[in-house]
């Protein structure tokens, strides 16, 4: 435009320059061509303004569109700044506060600009000054870098607020020139984390502390398992246990029921199956019966099942030693039930009875009643012998006396196979009226050796004699040997103290033995035995001199 307007003055000066010495048609034929030009000029004069004005608009729309848009802009990072929930804040190299976000209100309770006036010492806590220091030091030296870092900051009420924090060193950057802060609440998620890890804690304290074994396992494989697992499994620690299969610690009889229970287990989410009675194998191969329950869980996340296991080895010892107590007690009560049967037939079937007759006969079942009922009211005590918590209540027993009672009791079992009793102390046959002394609980030591003599003339051949010697020449122990002509059969003599070991009797329960050795055993003695085909059977039982000292 502006060499336009030049060109247009350079005519307008050739005009001037021309008109005197030119003709006066000559002059006006050159004026109008000037005119004619000038008016070109002129026209394209207007067109350029038209296209620069319409150009000119153009730019100042797009430059109120762009203040605009850098207004919405600034507004939105305003508002995200201020109301978001993170704290923004700028710090100068001396780590001077210059600015922060309108958010710290609801943060701290303090206002944007009262929040500027404060120094860090102000709100930080006194633990964290130092680390807030060095936070500062290491933003200097690492410009550009994202230092991240926890700390606390006290709200204008006192409160302390826990703050996870990232600082960046922007001082060389024009449009921050400063330490960038970027903070945010982390006060309610460290509570929950802290709730949460005393929970997990808590329940994890109980859970390794339960006697009961615990394990968790998913598609067969061990994710958890606590100490008293480990222990009933026979590991050194729980994490050995770790990774491996489960159905490996489960009896092959019981694998098949188990991964029914499982199938059931996960088609019932929160269902808890009854208890199961199966078999376990620990680490040694030895077998433990056990019962178990199982339920579908959520284990870190995953679909998982929680197996709790309790050892009911104990329990089914205690159920069996109840069942052999009630029958070790039925096998005991016939010695005296026998006697009180038997002279009760004496009593009906003999007539002109003498008066002393009459009371002999008559104490024999008035005592094997009282026998009969002390041992009922005692059923309990061969079970705690069985236990070895049985305590014995000491007495002082005449032996002879004691014997003299069983030999009245056995009667009609001698009479029935023709036996006769032999009664001796060192070899020497023994005098009813003598005494001889004995420390112990009278009723088991009579069903001791009831259960033995009863036990004797069971196995002796018929219309044969059975000695009872006692010998006291031992230091120690009161030897009572018991001799019978009969011999035990070698396939019993290995057990012949077990429970329910027979000598091949028909109607023999094994019973009368063990009773006797849990007996012996309580008093602190013993009972041995030799079997001969030439010699018959000899059952010696040992009882201390001395009280014996028995503990729970």
């Amino acid at each position: 435009m502006k060499k336009l307007l030049f060109k247009i003055k350079s005519n307008l000066s050739n005009i001037k320059a021309d008109f005197y010495p030119l003709d006066l048609e000559k002059q006006i034929d050159q004026l109008n061509l000037h005119i004619e030009k000038l008016n070109q000029d002129k026209n394209k004069l207007e067109t350029i303004l038209n296209k620069t004005k319409s150009s000119l608009m153009k730019q100042l729309e797009t430059s109120r569109n762009l203040t605009n848009k850098i207004s919405e802009q600034e507004e939105y990072y305003r508002i995200i700044i201020n109301y978001g929930s993170d704290i923004i804040m700028l710090l100068d190299r001396r780590g001077k506060l210059f600015f922060v976000s309108e958010g710290v209100n609801n943060l701290l309770g303090y206002k944007a600009e009262e929040m500027v006036k404060l120094t860090p010492d102000a709100i930080l806590h006194p633990e964290d000054v130092l680390k807030f220091k060095k936070v500062i030091k290491e933003c200097l030296n690492s410009p550009g870098e994202n230092i991240q870092f926890e700390l606390r900051l006290k709200s204008i009420e006192g409160e302390w607020k826990n703050i996870s924090a990232y600082g960046t060193n922007y001082l060389e950057n024009s449009a921050v020139n400063g330490i960038l802060l970027n903070l945010h609440d982390i006060t309610y998620r460290n509570k929950i984390e802290n709730l949460l890890v005393k929970s997990e804690e808590r329940y994890r304290s109980i859970v390794e502390n339960i006697p009961d074994p615990v394990i968790v396992h998913k598609d067969g494989t061990i994710y958890f398992v606590n100490s008293s697992a480990a222990k009933m499994l026979g590991s050194e620690n729980p994490e050995q246990l770790i990774g491996l299969k489960i159905y490996q610690f489960i009896h092959p009889d019981f694998i098949e029921i188990v991964k029914k229970r499982i199938e059931e287990t996960g088609r019932n989410t929160g269902q808890i199956l009854s208890p199961q009675e199966l078999k376990c194998i620990s680490m040694d191969g030895s077998i433990i019966n056990a019962e178990s329950i199982i339920t579908a869980i959520t284990y870190e996340g995953e679909n998982a099942f929680l197996s709790i296991f309790r050892d009911i080895g104990e329990r089914k010892r205690i159920e069996r030693l109840h069942e052999e107590t009630e029958q070790m007690l039925k096998h005991d009560l016939k010695t005296p039930l026998n006697g009180i049967i038997g002279f009760s037939q004496l009593l009906l079937n003999h007539e002109n009875l003498s008066q002393t007759n009459i009371q002999e006969w008559a104490a024999t079942i008035y005592n094997g009643g009282k026998t009969m009922l002390h041992m009922i009211n005692h059923s309990l005590d061969l079970f705690k012998m069985e236990m070895g918590k049985y305590q014995l209540s000491y007495e002082e027993i005449n032996l002879i006396h004691l014997f003299d009672e069983l030999e009245k009791e056995l009667i009609p079992l001698q009479e029935e196979k023709s036996i006769v009793l032999i009664y001796k102390v060192n070899d020497d046959y023994l005098k009813w009226e003598e005494n001889y002394t004995v420390w112990g609980q009278k009723l088991h030591l009579k069903t001791l050796f009831a259960n033995l003599l009863k036990n004797a003339i069971e196995a002796s051949p018929e219309e044969r004699g059975i000695t009872i010697n006692i010998n006291y020449e031992n230091n120690y122990f009161h030897e009572i040997d018991i001799h019978n002509w009969g011999v035990i059969p070698e396939s019993v003599r290995e057990i012949f103290f077990e429970r329910y070991s027979s000598a091949g009797k028909s109607d023999g329960s094994g019973i009368g033995t063990y009773s006797a050795y849990l007996i012996a055993r309580t008093h602190g003695g013993k009972i041995t035995f030799k079997s001969f085909e030439d010699d018959g059977t000899h059952i010696t039982v040992f009882l201390p001199k001395e009280i014996f000292s028995n503990s729970a």
